[in-house]
């Protein structure tokens, strides 16, 4: 993270949290859409126990020389973040949460 009056330009953001059943089917807990920000978050009063997926999807600007991106946590109780990149596919995961979302309207 570089310091604001360092006129770093970041990259567009896009973050999606997904609780998972147990069925393994997931459902839409909250999100944010394309934000340019040192600090892009989700905010989450309460979350029920459980495991969850957080994708999180950035474009980078073409002259971004570091490609990295940190992910944390706060609140009161331990957990564990796990690359699951491999497991699951951008386009499965996007499609179910959508489909889910539509029939929950």
């Amino acid at each position: 993270m570089f310091p604001k009056n360092a006129g770093y330009e970041y990259s567009n953001t896009r973050m999606c949290l997904a609780k998972v059943d147990e069925e393994g089917c997931l459902s839409f807990v909250c999100g944010t859409t394309g934000l340019k920000s040192r600090d892009t978050y989700l905010e989450c009063e309460q979350l029920d126990a459980g495991d969850y997926f957080l994708f999180t999807e950035v474009d980078w600007i073409a002259n971004t020389k570091e490609k990295n991106c940190n992910i944390t946590c706060y609140g009161p109780t331990c957990l564990m973040f796990e690359d699951v990149t491999e497991s699951r596919d951008k386009g499965e995961f996007i499609k179910e949460i959508l489909i889910k979302m539509a029939c929950d309207a």
